[in-house]
């Protein structure tokens, strides 16, 4: 990723959703999650969870990969937030 801005790698559908979160993020101190798709290496897409806090001088974050269970419930649950 040198060289590379973040929003490079997240996928198109997720970006705006990314953007408000990362506003979010630098207004707030709270720590915050969001759930959105990231390429791969091999330029497929996977599902990543991230956990980030604004401490005041850092942003922290922590991302990992969901399972495919983790993956079901968040689809279900954005089907039932978007009703």
């Amino acid at each position: 990723m040198v060289n590379k801005f973040a929003y490079d790698y997240y996928h198109p559908a997720d970006i705006k959703r990314i953007s408000k979160s990362h506003i979010y993020i630098f207004k707030n101190s709270k720590i915050t999650s969001s759930t959105y798709r990231m390429r791969h290496k091999n330029g497929n897409y996977i599902w990543v969870k991230s956990y980030s806090q604004n401490t005041g001088n850092d942003l922290i974050s922590i991302t990992y990969k969901l399972n495919k269970f983790e993956i079901f419930l968040f689809k279900i649950k954005r089907i039932f937030m978007d009703n």
